[in-house]
Protein backbone atom coordinates (compact mmCIF):
# COMPACT_ATOMS: atom_id res chain seq x y z
CA UNK A 1 0.00 0.00 0.00
CA UNK A 2 1.39 3.10 -0.80
CA UNK A 3 -0.12 5.65 2.31
CA UNK A 4 2.46 4.75 4.96
CA UNK A 5 -0.22 5.07 8.30
CA UNK A 6 -2.30 2.15 6.01
CA UNK A 7 1.05 0.15 4.49
CA UNK A 8 1.55 0.08 8.43
CA UNK A 9 -1.62 -2.06 9.30
CA UNK A 10 -1.68 -3.65 6.45
CA UNK A 11 1.53 -4.94 7.77
CA UNK A 12 0.53 -5.50 11.13
CA UNK A 13 -2.22 -7.48 9.70
CA UNK A 14 -0.08 -9.98 7.89
CA UNK A 15 2.35 -9.98 10.78
CA UNK A 16 -0.50 -10.32 13.46
CA UNK A 17 -2.47 -13.62 11.61
CA UNK A 18 -1.02 -16.95 11.05
CA UNK A 19 1.20 -18.17 7.95
CA UNK A 20 -1.36 -20.28 6.51
CA UNK A 21 -4.71 -17.85 7.35
CA UNK A 22 -7.30 -18.26 4.46
CA UNK A 23 -8.62 -15.23 5.75
CA UNK A 24 -5.58 -12.95 5.49
CA UNK A 25 -4.46 -14.80 1.93
CA UNK A 26 -7.53 -13.58 0.67
CA UNK A 27 -7.09 -10.06 2.24
CA UNK A 28 -3.50 -9.61 0.64
CA UNK A 29 -5.35 -10.98 -3.33
CA UNK A 30 -7.38 -8.22 -2.51
CA UNK A 31 -5.05 -5.85 -1.88
CA UNK A 32 -2.63 -6.65 -4.34
CA UNK A 33 -5.58 -6.56 -6.92
CA UNK A 34 -6.10 -2.97 -5.61
CA UNK A 35 -2.86 -1.83 -6.23
CA UNK A 36 -2.65 -2.94 -9.96
CA UNK A 37 -5.84 -1.74 -10.49
CA UNK A 38 -4.92 1.79 -9.17
CA UNK A 39 -1.44 1.49 -11.29
CA UNK A 40 -1.80 -0.68 -14.06
CA UNK A 41 -5.39 -1.71 -14.36
CA UNK A 42 -7.00 -5.33 -14.67
CA UNK A 43 -4.70 -7.71 -14.07
CA UNK A 44 -6.16 -11.43 -14.91
CA UNK A 45 -2.94 -13.66 -13.09
CA UNK A 46 -4.42 -11.95 -10.07
CA UNK A 47 -7.78 -11.72 -10.54
CA UNK A 48 -7.65 -15.80 -11.76
CA UNK A 49 -6.02 -15.90 -8.25
CA UNK A 50 -8.36 -14.26 -6.28
CA UNK A 51 -11.53 -16.23 -7.94
CA UNK A 52 -9.41 -19.60 -7.01
CA UNK A 53 -8.76 -18.63 -3.24
CA UNK A 54 -13.01 -18.14 -3.34
CA UNK A 55 -13.39 -21.41 -5.24
CA UNK A 56 -11.20 -23.43 -3.05
CA UNK A 57 -13.83 -23.58 -0.31
CA UNK A 58 -11.53 -22.38 2.37
CA UNK A 59 -12.06 -21.30 5.85
CA UNK A 60 -12.69 -17.78 5.30
CA UNK A 61 -13.91 -15.52 7.98
CA UNK A 62 -16.13 -12.76 6.43
CA UNK A 63 -16.57 -10.59 9.32
CA UNK A 64 -12.54 -10.93 10.20
CA UNK A 65 -12.02 -9.74 6.30
CA UNK A 66 -14.74 -7.27 6.61
CA UNK A 67 -12.52 -5.96 9.61
CA UNK A 68 -9.12 -6.06 7.57
CA UNK A 69 -10.98 -4.02 4.80
CA UNK A 70 -12.40 -1.42 6.95
CA UNK A 71 -8.74 -1.27 8.76
CA UNK A 72 -7.21 -0.43 5.50
CA UNK A 73 -10.04 1.76 3.79
CA UNK A 74 -10.25 -1.17 1.08
CA UNK A 75 -13.79 -2.38 1.42
CA UNK A 76 -15.32 -0.54 -1.83
CA UNK A 77 -12.30 -1.42 -3.79
CA UNK A 78 -13.04 -5.23 -2.44
CA UNK A 79 -16.98 -4.55 -3.54
CA UNK A 80 -15.54 -3.48 -7.41
CA UNK A 81 -12.97 -6.87 -7.21
CA UNK A 82 -16.43 -8.45 -6.26
CA UNK A 83 -17.95 -7.17 -9.13
CA UNK A 84 -15.25 -7.58 -11.45
CA UNK A 85 -14.95 -11.28 -10.80
CA UNK A 86 -19.16 -11.58 -11.10
CA UNK A 87 -19.35 -10.03 -14.17
CA UNK A 88 -16.12 -11.76 -15.84
CA UNK A 89 -16.34 -15.28 -14.46
CA UNK A 90 -20.06 -15.96 -13.61
CA UNK A 91 -19.30 -16.72 -10.08
CA UNK A 92 -22.45 -16.55 -7.90
CA UNK A 93 -22.35 -13.20 -6.05
CA UNK A 94 -23.13 -15.19 -2.73
CA UNK A 95 -20.57 -16.65 -3.24
CA UNK A 96 -17.87 -13.65 -3.24
CA UNK A 97 -17.62 -13.23 0.59
CA UNK A 98 -16.31 -9.73 0.39
CA UNK A 99 -19.25 -8.03 -1.62
CA UNK A 100 -21.41 -6.10 0.58
CA UNK A 101 -24.01 -5.50 -2.24
CA UNK A 102 -24.74 -8.42 -4.07
CA UNK A 103 -26.17 -5.76 -7.11
CA UNK A 104 -24.12 -4.94 -10.04
CA UNK A 105 -23.73 -1.13 -9.64
CA UNK A 106 -20.56 -0.46 -11.94
CA UNK A 107 -21.21 -2.32 -15.05
CA UNK A 108 -20.19 0.29 -17.19
CA UNK A 109 -16.94 0.98 -15.57
CA UNK A 110 -16.28 -2.70 -15.29
CA UNK A 111 -16.66 -2.79 -19.32
CA UNK A 112 -14.10 -0.16 -19.25
CA UNK A 113 -11.37 -1.78 -17.31
CA UNK A 114 -11.68 -5.02 -19.20
CA UNK A 115 -11.58 -3.56 -22.51
CA UNK A 116 -8.52 -1.42 -21.56
CA UNK A 117 -6.93 -5.45 -20.97
CA UNK A 118 -6.07 -5.26 -24.76
CA UNK A 119 -5.05 -1.94 -25.32
CA UNK A 120 -1.15 -1.61 -24.99
CA UNK A 121 -0.39 0.93 -22.06
CA UNK A 122 2.26 3.44 -22.47
CA UNK A 123 5.84 3.16 -20.51
CA UNK A 124 6.30 4.88 -17.03
CA UNK A 125 6.54 8.69 -17.11
CA UNK A 126 8.37 10.96 -15.54
CA UNK A 127 9.32 14.71 -15.33
CA UNK A 128 11.92 16.09 -16.79
CA UNK A 129 13.81 19.19 -17.42
CA UNK A 130 14.89 19.80 -20.98
CA UNK A 131 17.46 22.74 -21.52
CA UNK A 132 15.71 25.98 -20.23
CA UNK A 133 14.12 26.03 -16.90
CA UNK A 134 10.55 24.48 -18.02
CA UNK A 135 10.02 20.79 -16.77
CA UNK A 136 7.82 18.69 -18.91
CA UNK A 137 6.55 15.00 -18.49
CA UNK A 138 8.74 12.10 -20.89
CA UNK A 139 5.06 10.59 -21.74
CA UNK A 140 2.39 13.09 -20.96
CA UNK A 141 -0.32 10.08 -22.56
CA UNK A 142 0.74 8.12 -19.75
CA UNK A 143 0.64 10.79 -17.08
CA UNK A 144 -2.89 11.25 -18.14
CA UNK A 145 -3.87 7.95 -18.05
CA UNK A 146 -2.24 7.57 -14.81
CA UNK A 147 -3.83 10.83 -13.10
CA UNK A 148 -7.39 9.41 -14.83
CA UNK A 149 -6.81 5.75 -13.54
CA UNK A 150 -6.63 7.49 -10.21
CA UNK A 151 -9.80 9.81 -10.39
CA UNK A 152 -11.88 6.87 -11.95
CA UNK A 153 -10.82 4.82 -8.48
CA UNK A 154 -11.03 7.58 -6.34
CA UNK A 155 -14.21 6.99 -4.85
CA UNK A 156 -13.55 3.19 -4.02
CA UNK A 157 -10.19 3.72 -1.84
CA UNK A 158 -10.36 7.72 -1.70
CA UNK A 159 -7.09 7.59 0.85
CA UNK A 160 -5.56 4.73 -1.40
CA UNK A 161 -5.85 6.48 -4.66
CA UNK A 162 -4.25 9.94 -3.50
CA UNK A 163 -1.21 8.37 -1.90
CA UNK A 164 -0.81 6.38 -5.25
CA UNK A 165 -0.78 9.47 -7.02
CA UNK A 166 1.19 11.33 -5.22
CA UNK A 167 4.08 8.87 -5.16
CA UNK A 168 3.69 8.81 -8.16
CA UNK A 169 4.42 12.41 -9.01
CA UNK A 170 7.13 12.37 -6.32
CA UNK A 171 9.10 9.51 -8.07
CA UNK A 172 9.04 11.01 -11.43
CA UNK A 173 10.04 14.28 -9.80
CA UNK A 174 13.57 12.64 -8.92
CA UNK A 175 14.44 12.64 -12.51
CA UNK A 176 14.79 16.41 -12.41
CA UNK A 177 18.47 17.58 -11.99
CA UNK A 178 18.84 20.35 -9.87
Amino acid sequence: MSTPFLNKRYEGIVNQAQQNNDTVNLFKLIVHNSKCLLNTGVNLHLLIQLVLCLSQEKKIDADQLDNYLKETRLAGMAQYLGELIVLLFSVDSDSVVFMKKKSIQHKRMIEEDLHDIFIKRPNDWFFTQSNHVFVKASDTHAMYQQFGKTMKYFFFAPVESFTNLTSAITHSLAHIEE
